[in-house]
């Protein structure tokens, strides 16, 4: 890092995540050195950051990084600390992949959902409950058991939970909120198992598409619950509606999640920072490469 804070040489992107040996870390480290860039990951707990009548200052072991490009693997489980740190890394002029202001806006799927149906787009049937008085109600607006119980965040299908019955919903939402987890009803849709996409924007564009398949007995399809991923070809009409969900909340780079419901495809929801473990394996391809080399665009190196 160079302390001076002046860009000497290569350009410098840093990797902002809590875990570095993670997959899509490693491989974002790799890529960028491979483009004979300098890299480096940081744990946002590791930074401190301070304003004053000065300027603003994030000091990072002891040193005041100045990176070019800083790509954000911050989960919707990420707390306020490290969007405050991705937000200085702006301030300081720094290219970030995804922005603060929806890094942290959009982490609550409730909130996310709103401003996608408040753009047009197709969303889930969706309840926020906190009064058990509203649970039966809610799950009959939304078709009647079984529905589908969501954390209002959480990521690679954690806090996902299947209600078969009135009495699963009562009993898991009581228990969720006794500890201070707001979660969420959603409609379950059967045309899911015919066409449970994961599509990855980059830059305004569709970039690469899976098919999800569960594992097993589990109904979640994320490749991390032991899901099946299998290339798919995008029709135009599913890759602008993707496209068009990852602009509408600000986001550079997503993974769009795409159902297909009774009424025709639905965005599910948009991870505002998406693994491409098994979008790599199912194409064949290098996901880390193509987001380096759009960041090499913007900033023109």
């Amino acid at each position: 890092m160079n302390d001076s804070g002046e860009r000497k040489g290569s350009p410098l992107a840093i990797i902002l995540s809590r875990n570095p040996y993670l997959y899509t870390v490693r491989r974002l480290v790799g890529a960028a050195r491979s483009m004979e860039w300098n890299a480096d990951v940081v744990d946002p707990f590791l930074a401190s950051v301070g304003i004053g009548a000065a300027s603003h200052r994030l000091v990072v072991g002891g040193k005041q990084p100045k990176p070019d490009v800083v790509i954000n693997r911050l989960s919707s489980l990420s707390c306020e600390y490290s969007v405050q740190v991705l937000a200085e890394f702006e301030r300081g002029g720094a290219l970030t992949i995804n922005p603060a202001h929806p890094t942290f806006e959009f982490r609550h799927k409730f909130s996310a959902l709103c401003a996608l149906e408040s753009a047009g787009i197709p969303i889930p049937e969706t309840r926020l409950v906190r009064s058990g008085q509203n649970l039966n109600r809610a799950i009959l607006e939304l078709g009647g058991p079984p529905v589908v119980l969501k954390y209002l965040r959480g990521t690679q299908g954690i806090g996902v939970i299947w209600c078969e019955s009135f009495d699963a919903a009562a009993s898991i939402t009581e228990s969720l909120n006794l500890i201070q987890y707001d979660v969420m009803l959603q409609r379950h849709y059967r045309g899911a198992k015919e066409l449970d996409l994961r599509v990855l924007v980059l830059g305004g564009k569709a970039i690469a598409a899976v098919n999800r398949v569960s594992g097993g007995s589990d109904f979640r399809s994320n490749f991390h619950r032991g899901g099946k991923l299998y290339k798919y070809d995008l029709s135009d009409d599913i890759a602008g509606l993707a496209v068009k969900a990852a602009s509408v909340l600000g986001l550079n780079f997503a993974g769009v999640d795409i159902i297909l419901g009774d009424e025709g495809p639905i965005v599910l929801e948009v991870n505002l920072s998406p693994g491409f473990e098994g979008m790599d394996k199912a194409h064949g391809c290098d996901i880390a490469r193509h987001v380096l080399e759009w960041a090499k665009d913007k900033i023109g190196g």
